[in-house]
């Protein structure tokens, strides 16, 4: 009888001193049980979600290491249409002719859609249409004031030229033209040259391409070739 006294005692003893431990701030509860996981008919653990886990892991490692390769790709893939030194400038006499040139360079098969679009600048901010030529069709929207006095080769694509031949030059044609070649399948655009034509009517005044211009496209010629 003694005995159980003393057990109790000691007991309860050690519940309040378990219960004052507590409430110092030095008492750290006493972790949780973790779940015993599930034994294989051989007696050895096994863990499905390490495994998926594990896979789900590689998986994201793959698909990051592909993302990045596609980005290399893109950043180093070289555009299919490029173009030479894309500058000119000309004096032309009125009622002459002028070709304004305009090469360029493609790299791959050819696209399934290519246009070549000639355009002058307007002081208004918008473009009138010079010359343009689509698969099939020419001149669709071509400004009225240029009618029946363009020209582009016929075979410009594979050339890698189209140059515009303008004739019966007046007065007003006098101005900054660009040339843009724009494909589809592959998509590209680029502007190709960049050409300012000066109307003259004293014959002395009237020049061709400037010397320097006409070096440099000679210069770029072996990239064609």
């Amino acid at each position: 009888m003694g005995r159980r006294r003393a057990f109790q005692s000691l007991e309860n003893g050690g519940g309040a001193a378990c219960e004052e431990k507590k409430k110092t701030r030095y008492y750290k509860p006493p972790c949780p049980k973790l779940a015993t996981p599930p034994r294989s008919s051989d007696g050895v653990y096994t863990s499905m979600w390490t495994l998926v886990g594990l896979v789900r892991t590689m998986a994201l490692q793959r698909i990051s290491l592909l993302l990045l390769l596609m980005t290399v790709a893109l950043c180093w893939a070289k555009d299919p249409l490029s173009c030479p030194p894309k500058s000119g400038e000309m004096i032309v006499q009125v009622g002459g002719s002028v070709v304004m040139p305009c090469m360029f360079n493609w790299l791959g098969s050819m696209p399934e859609s290519r246009r070549a679009l000639w355009q002058k600048k307007s002081e208004h901010g918008s473009s009138l249409v010079v010359h343009v030529r689509d698969m099939g069709t020419e001149n669709v929207n071509q400004d009225k004031e240029f009618s029946g006095r363009t020209s582009l080769p016929a075979d410009w694509f594979e050339k890698k030229d189209l140059s515009l031949t303008l004739t019966q030059v007046s007065m007003s044609d006098a101005g900054d033209y660009e040339c843009h070649v724009v494909t589809q399948r592959p998509h590209a655009s680029n502007v190709c040259m960049d050409f300012k034509l000066t109307v003259t009517s004293d014959a002395a005044e009237a020049t061709t391409i400037p010397c320097i211009l006409l070096l440099m496209g000679l210069a770029f010629v072996p990239l064609f070739s």
